[in-house]
């Protein structure tokens, strides 16, 4: 995403997501991350303004370099022998991925997953910001080095105060064998697929989460790709998903 697309963008979340909360508590959460994000858009713009020749050129690349398909790897999935599929970036602690979580993947599941028609892949993209967003990605993993990775998904996006007592809570909560999570996170078992997803993340271009792409499968890739940012609507992917079954019908 170009600077000034994420700029826009966040400027719609601002007015989307604080606009329609009644809830102070929650309200806050999302001010804080607003600001949080804004504070990273300052830093992009001194390093912009340091070199505008570059800054040309790498409108210029992008401009050509539209992603037309997206690796699935061996990426945590649902449904796996669907014939189209999602493949969401997201980071553990970013509001607009819970809020994703909480309000628009139950609708998903219903109607696209529970009936075999949508396969759902989950990659990390913890941001740099987030101090607790790759601790969260390894214990999602540690936890389904156990069979229960999407079960602690959810239970992390769910939960705010993310932490070690928070993730051990979780794996009790879950029924894991604790001495193998918690041996698990301490040995950062799987920070290398962690990091593998971020890296993947940024040469396809995402910046900034949840970052979501819609398409066929075809082998071990996604084609025809359809990328939708931010805390998007159920009617924004019913809208994309739909027409792929009807092409395939």
């Amino acid at each position: 995403m170009s600077f000034g697309r994420k700029f826009v963008y966040l400027m719609c979340i601002c007015v989307s997501i604080l606009g329609c909360t009644d809830n102070e508590t929650e309200s806050k959460w999302y001010q804080e991350e607003v600001l949080v994000q804004l504070q990273e858009l300052k830093k992009e713009v001194r390093s912009l303004r340091e070199d505008v020749a570059e800054l040309s050129k790498g409108r210029s690349r992008s401009a050509g370099n539209r992603v037309t398909n997206i690796r699935l790897d061996d990426a945590p999935s649902l449904n796996e022998k669907a014939q189209i599929a999602i493949v969401e970036f997201s980071d553990l602690q970013c509001p607009f991925c819970a809020r994703h979580d909480r309000q628009v993947f139950p609708e998903l599941k219903k109607k696209y997953l529970d009936t075999g028609k949508l396969r759902y892949v989950a990659r990390d993209f913890p941001l740099s910001f987030h101090a607790q967003a790759r601790p969260a990605a390894l214990a999602t993993h540690c936890a389904g080095d156990q069979d229960k990775y999407w079960e602690m998904r959810h239970f992390l996006f769910a939960n705010r105060n993310l932490g070690r007592d928070l993730f051990v809570q979780g794996a009790d909560k879950l029924g894991l064998d604790r001495d193998s999570f918690v041996e698990c996170l301490d040995t950062k078992k799987n920070a290398d697929r962690v990091e593998a997803d971020f890296t993947y993340g940024q040469q396809i271009g995402v910046s900034g989460t949840p970052r979501f792409y819609i398409g066929r499968v075809e082998g071990d890739k996604l084609v025809d790709v359809v990328p939708l940012a931010g805390a998007q609507p159920f009617s924004a992917f019913e809208r994309v998903i739909d027409k792929f079954l009807n092409n395939n019908s």
